[in-house]
């Protein structure tokens, strides 16, 4: 039996439209296993790591798009905490930079933004540590050339000032752990997040902006510029104009200084 197309909410009409493409190329779905068996589907412009993400457009037309960010880390990047010191230096604390991107699969437009601001990536806060080549460092920080990430709502918007979060999934740590489809892992039932950071950058393995380094306000409040939550609000206001939904599982691709 296919989807029906007439229920409500662009989640669910982006995996309706999905299932609609599975059934026209000869999958089938068994109710007793709940797996797709059978048939080969092909997307044109689908890559390595990607997800294909659905939206209705106003015209009543889908548009099929793939979408990703880039992370690229300093080459010092793992200055940030070595061998039982965090740096005092805001520009080894900023080891990060991101970009993100958006492709229609069948047009081939793709549209790209670098944001500014400083951004971390390395563990200095957890309680993990691991010795590599004689120097230690803390074990949670992502050493993945390839994740994933979706976006969902933030219950505690209080702590860091919005009201969405990055949920970073799919993913090896340096102690070995990997991070599940719910950014957890089989020691840690908190979830590793994309969320902003004050100037302090005390992650414990997440990644995220930070205020700049002049700020002197709260770093968790959006309406302050150049503060760590101002700097997420840029980003989540460029996934909505990009139509990246919450749910969407982002291309996540780390370069640079990925291992220590």
């Amino acid at each position: 039996m296919a989807p029906d197309l007439m229920r409500d909410g662009s989640e669910t009409q982006a995996r309706l439209i999905g299932e609609l493409l599975l059934y026209e190329n000869g999958l089938s779905w068994d109710d007793g296993s709940k797996k797709w068996s059978d048939g080969s589907l092909r997307i044109p412009g689908l890559g390595y790591n990607d997800s294909l993400g659905v939206n209705r457009n106003n015209d009543g037309t889908y548009e099929f798009f793939t979408a990703g960010m880039i992370l690229n880390r300093d080459d010092d990047a793992f200055e940030a905490w070595k061998d039982y010191n965090g740096s005092e230096k805001y520009d080894v604390r900023d080891n990060t930079s991101a970009s993100m991107w958006k492709k229609n699969l069948f047009t081939g437009e793709t549209w790209s933004t670098i944001f500014g601001g400083a951004w971390t990536s390395i563990d200095v806060t957890s309680g993990s540590e691991v010795t590599v080549d004689g120097h230690t460092y803390k074990g949670n920080t992502i050493i993945s050339d390839y994740f994933k990430m979706h976006l969902q709502a933030y219950g505690n918007s209080e702590k860091y000032g919005v009201s969405r979060v990055g949920v970073l999934t799919d993913a090896l740590l340096l102690n070995g752990d990997f991070l599940n489809k719910t950014g957890t892992t089989v020691n840690d039932s908190i979830p590793w997040y994309l969320h902003p950071f004050s100037q302090n950058a005390g992650s414990a393995g997440c990644i995220g902006p930070m205020s700049a380094e002049y700020f002197e306000g709260s770093w968790n409040k959006p309406n302050e510029p150049t503060s760590g939550a101002w700097y997420m609000d840029q980003f989540l206001q460029q996934a909505d104009q990009y139509g990246l939904y919450d749910g969407y599982e982002f291309n996540m691709y780390l370069g640079g200084r990925v291992r220590p």
